[in-house]
């Protein structure tokens, strides 16, 4: 592999959904506006994890609410 874009430092952070995702969209990490994709529908406002990145786009998914039992 080449250098490291640093974009597999981004698994595993939250992001927030900026343009909903249904499958493709827009969220709002580190200050700026990255492609993602979902599996799922996410609606813009939302906050997903990242779980894989490539250089330009970001695959998602969203983050269950765990502060309810």
């Amino acid at each position: 592999g080449g250098p490291s874009t640093g974009v597999d430092s981004f698994v595993g952070q939250i992001a927030e959904v900026a343009k909903a995702i249904a499958p493709e969209g827009k969220v709002f990490f580190h200050g700026t506006y990255w492609d993602a994709v979902s599996t799922v529908p996410v609606a813009a406002g939302q906050k997903v994890r990242i779980v894989a990145a490539d250089n330009v786009r970001l695959t998602v998914a969203p983050v269950e609410d765990t502060s309810r039992a």
